[in-house]
């Protein structure tokens, strides 16, 4: 009797912020493939089987969200379909677990351990063989090394100097909340992404109504205390709270019409607020991304100044394509703010500075370290001794393919395109 094919592979890359959650599924060619084996150097060729985004306010828990991605009913084989995932998620994470809470104020847990756990079944058939939880930075740190800086995929915002090979390399992006991350190189040529929570270092008030800011915020969550951070400013949810504040200041400056959109937009009222002053439409909310931008753009020179990032300094998060109107150009509120920095204001002008225009950078982070733990996972089958140097010294040169719909095929290679 012949024996029956393994269950196929599937690569799962999540990028779960506070407010949505992506997934993507990418099916791995079988092992009887004529295909080289698969390296991070030369990945193996994937295809987007699906993907989706959910608003995590509709579910009570990311199984919840795991669950409904898998019922689009996968092809599997007999036995189903083994799934290596790697999921980017808000938050700190700690024994392959983070717990985090949502921009509708709801806690959000994510444990790598409970998506694995044997016996547990999930839609079609899936069953997990490994499962990595990741701060949402180190996807988008590991996502940056997929960027083609002289394409589409980037902006370049400012520096007079070019990347510098195996230089640092620092993100900051802005959506629900304010992340940052910076990455640095070995001397085999291989970066590694170290995590942080920069976004919670303390707000600096810089205008008298940026004091008065700061002021409403500590009394608003830290009526005990004197500190604000960075992100109650600097971030989707912070865009609400300046808009609060100014509309108390000023609120014969209120639009009614506007003001009851946003009250009533839930979680998404950073949003209306943002629309509306792109459109012109309320000069409260033009005011608020302004003082929002300018809080940005002080936040990434800080970056600078503490990184040194000659590697490329990489705006991204989910707000950044969607306002670049706010950060490009010399006169702009987020560059003014970015280049204040003193007597280092010189230092800072050096830094390659560049926004991330791409809006799937998470998934591309997730999915390339979901391939690094697959190639874990077949040298451990295997029992191959050399794999870990082998391994180690492919990743050096990494190269990523992210195919789909929604993605564009790129190239990675050891020195990026500048």
């Amino acid at each position: 009797m012949p024996t029956a094919p393994p269950p196929p592979t599937y690569l799962l890359a999540g990028d779960i912020g506070g407010t949505n959650s992506r997934l993507a599924l990418y099916r791995l060619p079988p092992a009887s493939s004529p295909a080289s084996p698969p390296t991070l150097h030369h990945p193996p060729p994937s295809s987007a089987t699906a993907w989706c985004e959910y608003l995590n306010e509709k579910f009570t828990d990311f199984d919840g969200v795991l669950r409904a991605f898998l019922s689009f009913g996968f092809p599997g084989g007999r036995d189903g379909y083994r799934v290596v995932a790697s999921l980017a998620c808000a938050g700190p994470v700690a024994d392959n677990a983070v717990n985090f809470t949502n921009a509708n104020g709801k806690k959000f847990s994510v444990c790598g351990r409970a998506v694995c756990a044997p016996g547990r079944p999930y839609p079609g058939g899936a069953h997990f063989a490994s499962c990595v939880v990741v701060n949402d930075f180190v996807g988008l740190g590991y996502g940056t090394l997929t960027l083609d800086n002289s394409s589409g995929e980037v902006e370049r915002l400012d520096g007079d100097r070019e990347v510098v090979e195996g230089g640092v390399i620092c993100c900051v992006g802005a959506g629900t909340g304010l992340g940052e991350c910076f990455l640095t190189c070995d001397a085999g040529g291989a970066y590694t992404c170290h995590p942080s929570e920069g976004g919670h270092k303390d707000y600096a008030a810089r205008n008298a109504t940026e004091a008065g800011l700061k002021n409403y915020i500590v009394g608003k969550y830290d009526p005990a205390g004197n500190r604000c951070s960075i992100e109650r400013v600097a971030s989707g949810t912070g865009i609400v709270d300046v808009y609060e504040y100014l509309a108390g200041e000023d609120p014969q400056e209120v639009d009614p019409t506007i003001d009851q959109a946003i009250k009533a937009a839930g979680s998404l009222q950073g949003k209306v607020i943002g629309t509306a002053a792109k459109e012109n439409a309320c000069a409260l909310c033009v005011k608020t991304m302004d003082i929002f931008a300018g809080a940005y753009g002080a936040e990434v020179g800080n970056a600078a100044v503490q990184y040194l990032p000659r590697g490329g300094l990489y705006v991204c998060g989910g707000l950044t394509p969607k306002n670049m109107h706010l950060l490009r150009g010399d006169g702009s509120p987020f560059l003014r703010a970015y280049r204040d920095k003193g007597r280092l204001s010189g230092l800072v002008g050096e830094m390659p500075v560049y926004a991330v225009t791409v809006e799937d950078l998470g998934l591309r982070g997730a999915r390339y370290l979901a391939l690094r733990e697959y190639l874990r996972i077949q040298e451990e089958e295997e029992g191959e001794p050399d794999a870990p140097e082998r391994r180690n010294a492919d990743f050096g040169y990494p190269s990523l393919l992210v195919a789909g719909a929604a993605f564009a095929a790129v190239a990675l290679l050891k020195g990026r395109k500048k």
